[in-house]
């Protein structure tokens, strides 16, 4: 299966720089094999951090190039999370813009922060984050 997490309130004031952060909760026992980022050009940083009671306690992946994201795979020692720990992403942006950068679809003048993975077992479901709420379906 896969988990998609998405933070859907990127306000970044004009020629300022700003971040945004959110976790997100996998099923029990799933076994992560692969992390990645997706973000637009105006990110200057993106991680991933296992992450428990508002904690981070590890980083996993950060990427600092948004063109080309950094991957992490876990194989044949798959990352497995504790009953209490989550996955949190953070996106940190630079707007070098004259309007507030928001997100969206256009990586001409809008943002995105994605922590992407895929995990097992998954029993056809999919894990979706929004913020801090998780949805898997």
């Amino acid at each position: 299966g896969s988990f998609v997490s998405y933070a859907p309130d990127i306000s970044v004031l004009p020629q300022a720089e700003g971040m945004v952060s959110g976790h997100c909760q996998l099923p029990q026992g799933a076994n992560v094999f692969l992390l990645t980022t997706h973000s637009h050009q105006f990110t200057t940083s993106a991680r991933i951090d296992r992450w428990a009671g508002g904690v981070n306690l590890e980083r996993l992946l950060l990427t600092e190039d948004w063109e080309h994201p950094a991957v992490e795979t876990y194989a044949p020692d798959y990352l497995t999370l504790g009953d209490d720990e989550e996955l949190a992403y953070t996106c940190r942006f630079l707007n070098t813009l004259d309007e507030t950068l928001v997100d969206g679809e256009s990586a001409v003048n809008e943002e995105m922060c994605m922590a992407i993975g895929w995990y097992f077992p998954a029993n056809g479901a999919n894990t979706y984050c929004a913020g801090n709420a998780s949805a898997t379906f």
